[in-house]
């Protein structure tokens, strides 16, 4: 067996629980050092773990070798390859659709249509309840409604002959008022034509009988003045003053009737013979024979009976429009009972119970739940799962110091135990922004990916390993991060073996540009680089070189907590944690 050979093995052929255990105690802390390079307690801290581990396998290598302790340095032989930068997680493979059968009824099952495994399609019958009782309750339902809607008929149909007959009562009285309002203006229209055929004669009447009032009252005036004149004279009618007193009352009358006055005798006040008396006389006669020429008084009379027809007619109407009104209201009120009577909450409950007593599947999938069994009441709302085996996902946690870089629509990397090393694709489609809590809680943040693969052989309940991919560099060249040093100047340089082997391999300075990175591993791009050549696999020659433990100058390769020095070449750490090898996350440089 020769060197190489040997080294190969290194820890590698340790058994596979052990190399895990190693690996999940370097691997984070490298990863902690990395994103805290800057600190001297993650330097103290990663030193004495390397110490640590290089101390038990190297010893190890030297009890077995038997010899002194040569030394080599560590080298990576530069190759074009891919850079990823991700992050480590393990999580458990779910349906991505997930139904549940449910119901908050709590009858006996009669009938259980599928088993835990079965396929089914959406609408699918899961399992059917005892209705018995349900339809013993709406068998009572229906009676109740039915006689609910026969008395309610009975009030419909009281209410609509009700409202006819009030409708009827209304529109004959509206006719009879429409009727009496006609003969009303009618009357009206003939009184006014009477009216004003007589209104010369009405107008001369007045006159006159105005004329003749005045004079009457200048005759009644006159009588006073001569009676006062009388009185003064001592009853002389002789007196100068009482002839005077006298012929002012005669000219008097005989401008009121044409009757004449003298001293000592009486005034006639009814003698019509002439004057302004007779002529007011005369005009009344003219106005009353002129009325009765025309019918004056019987139209009036017509005009008053119909008048007061037709406010009788109008009360009529306003009573029998409000008795209308309210057989409208009472029908309107009944045909409502009536239509309300045709529904029951009671009875539409009972029936949607009915219903859901045949309990079916929500969406097609595998039966993966159960809890229905025949002759026993339903004690658990749900009473069967169904998840799409088809349409994977699985959940995970994400620390605190990654959850910034990680977003949904990132690519995935799956592997497990039970598909090997077939790297299945992913997609993250969910990241919580709040912290998990909880004592089961491992405190991180809850994330999913989708399996974008079809035929993965993930089952459901199976932990699974994800590589979430923040960024991937094709076809450059990449060094340990621990490879890249800087010059007087504060260029980045690395040093590449120029000759030489072993411990005293000669290293010569190349300046560099670098690029991404990932937890251990960067970017570097120089004129001065070449394929195939060996860089130096860390900047401090001390750091770089290592004692086998065994004979021999180099060449050989040893497994130090996950860094595989393999053939004088550094590989990437075989454990999670923020960033795969370069070229397929987590195996040897080039390989």
């Amino acid at each position: 067996m020769n060197e190489e050979s040997t080294a190969k093995k290194g820890i590698r052929g340790l058994p596979a629980a052990l190399r895990g255990g190693l690996g999940r105690i370097f691997g984070p802390m490298a990863r902690w050092v990395r994103r805290h390079k800057k600190s001297f307690a993650a330097l103290i801290v990663l030193a004495a773990a390397g110490s640590f581990l290089g101390w038990r396998f190297l010893a190890a290598g030297r009890g077995a070798a038997g010899g002194g302790a040569p030394a080599f340095v560590r080298t990576t032989v530069l190759q074009k390859t891919s850079l990823e930068n991700s992050i480590s997680a393990t999580g458990t493979v779910g349906s991505a659709e997930v139904s549940n059968v449910t119901t908050q009824l709590k009858y006996t099952v009669k009938e259980v249509k599928v088993q835990v495994g079965d396929t089914v399609q959406e609408g699918d019958v899961i399992c059917t309840l005892d209705t018995s009782e349900i339809e013993k309750q709406l068998q009572k339902a229906k009676e109740a409604l039915a006689e609910n809607i026969e008395k309610a008929q009975a009030s419909y149909d009281k209410a609509l002959a009700a409202y006819n007959s009030a409708y009827d009562k209304a529109s004959a009285a509206e006719a009879a008022y429409n009727s009496a309002a006609a003969a009303c203006n009618n009357a009206a229209s003939a009184f006014e034509n009477a009216k004003n055929t007589v209104l010369a004669l009405q107008s001369a009447y007045d006159a006159a009988a105005a004329a003749a009032q005045a004079a009457a009252g200048d005759v009644a005036a006159k009588l006073d003045a001569y009676t006062a004149a009388v009185a003064a004279a001592g009853g002389d009618l002789s007196a100068p003053a009482v002839v005077s007193a006298a012929q002012a009352l005669s000219a008097a009358c005989s401008a009121y009737n044409g009757t004449t006055f003298t001293a000592g005798g009486t005034v006639d006040t009814a003698a019509q013979s002439g004057g302004l008396a007779a002529s007011a006389q005369q005009a009344l006669s003219a106005l009353n024979s002129g009325k009765e020429l025309c019918g004056y008084a019987a139209l009036e009379q017509a005009l008053n009976s119909a008048a007061a027809a037709k406010e009788q007619a109008r009360t009529q109407l306003d009573t029998l429009e409000s008795q209308f009104t309210s057989a409208k209201e009472q029908l309107t009120s009944a045909e409502t009972a009536l239509k309300d009577s045709k529904s029951s909450d009671t009875l539409e409950e009972l029936q949607d119970q009915l219903e859901e007593c045949t309990l079916k599947a929500g969406s097609a999938g595998t039966v993966t739940a159960l809890n229905a069994t025949v002759g026993s009441a339903v004690t658990d709302s749900i009473v069967a799962t169904i998840q799409n085996v088809g349409r994977l996902k699985i959940s995970f946690s994400v620390e605190e110091y990654d959850i910034p870089n990680v977003a949904v629509g990132l690519p995935v990397n799956i592997t497990s135990d039970a598909t090997g090393d077939t790297v299945i694709h992913g997609t993250v489609t969910q990241v919580s922004k709040t912290a998990s809590s909880g004592q089961n809680s491992s405190g991180g943040f809850a994330c999913e990916a989708t399996v974008d693969d079809q035929d993965t052989g993930l089952l459901v309940g199976m932990n699974a390993k994800l590589n979430i991919i923040l960024s991937t560099t094709d076809n450059v060249f990449v060094v340990p991060i621990d490879a890249v040093g800087a010059d007087e100047n504060g260029g980045s340089v690395v040093y590449v073996k120029t000759g030489g082997s072993g411990a005293d391999a000669v290293f010569e300075p190349v300046p560099v540009t670098t690029g991404a990175e990932n937890d251990y591993y960067i970017e570097i791009s120089g004129d001065g680089l070449e394929e195939g050549m060996e860089v130096r696999s860390s900047a401090d020659a001390d750091e770089a070189r290592v004692n086998t433990g065994g004979s021999g100058t180099g060449g050989g390769a040893v497994d130090m907590g996950g860094f595989a020095v393999a053939g004088g070449a550094m590989a990437a750490p075989d454990v999670g944690g923020g960033g795969g090898a370069p070229g397929g996350g987590g195996g040897p440089m080039g390989g």
